[in-house]
This record gives C-alpha cells, structure tokens and sequence, in this order.
C-alpha cells in the first residue's frame, strides 16, 4: 500500500496489519501507532516521523527518512535504518530499538538513547551503526 500526502499522515489504532508493504511519504509529519508490515515499512517525511505507543513491526525492513526530527518507541525488523535531519531519539521505559540484521540510527542533530531504553541487533551478521552530527547520549547499546 502506498500513502502520500502533502501535509501530514497518521495512522493509528488498536492494531493496523498490512500484508505486504506500507510506503508512507509526507510533505509534513508522519505518525504510527501499533503498526505491523509483512514485509517492508518504508517511510519519508519533510517534516517529523514519530513511532508511538505500542509496536511498529516488519518482518523484513524497516526504513525512515525524516527531515527534521524522529522519535521512535518499541521497533523491530530485520534491517532498521532510521535517519533523521536533525534529532533522533528512541524513548520510553522499557522501549527496544532492534534488528535482527542491521540497526542504523544516524542523526544530524542528536541521537538519544536514554538509560530506559535499548537499542540493539541480534542474530548473525549484524551490524550496529549510531551516528550523530552534534550530540550522541548513549546509556545502553548492544550487539550479540
């Protein structure tokens, strides 16, 4: 399924499921809330990408590209890569950023990964990139 919108995209609810791909591009901000993919997620926002409330779930990639800023919460795929303009964080207690591949998360401003939150790769192969144009605040990271 393919979403475009000149301003802003939303989708939330107590669980959106797509069988195959969702690629969402916005010219302002973009929203998901309790989403999950078959196969790929691929996001682009001018603006803001935010990833709320419960899981964000693709059983292959997960790709987004925000302009500005992008936050992030319970998130898993087998590639995730997450760019943003300016500043990324991942919050929440507890919340878990993770691939099974690869886990990008690269930041023009900020990245922010505070001490209630994870952000990590598991399985064989993966590689763990963080990288930050101004500030990077890591508590806790891993790659097993």
């Amino acid at each position: 399924m393919n979403l475009t919108a000149g301003n802003d995209i939303k989708l939330s609810g107590d669980s959106m499921t797509w069988a195959h791909n969702l690629t969402a591009g916005a010219g302002n901000n973009i929203t998901l809330e309790n989403v999950q993919v078959r196969n790929n997620l691929i996001s682009a926002a001018k603006g803001d990408i935010s990833l709320s409330n419960n899981t964000v779930f693709a059983n292959n990639n997960i790709v987004l590209d925000a302009g500005k800023n992008l936050t992030t919460v319970n998130t898993a795929s087998k590639n995730f890569i997450a760019r943003a303009g300016a500043d990324l964080t991942v919050t929440g207690a507890g919340d878990t950023v993770s691939g099974r591949g690869d886990l990008s998360l690269q930041a023009g401003g900020q990245l922010v990964i505070p001490t209630t939150a994870k952000a990590g790769t598991q399985g064989d192969g993966g590689s763990l990139t963080l990288a930050a144009g101004k500030e990077l605040q890591l508590k806790e990271a891993s790659a097993e």
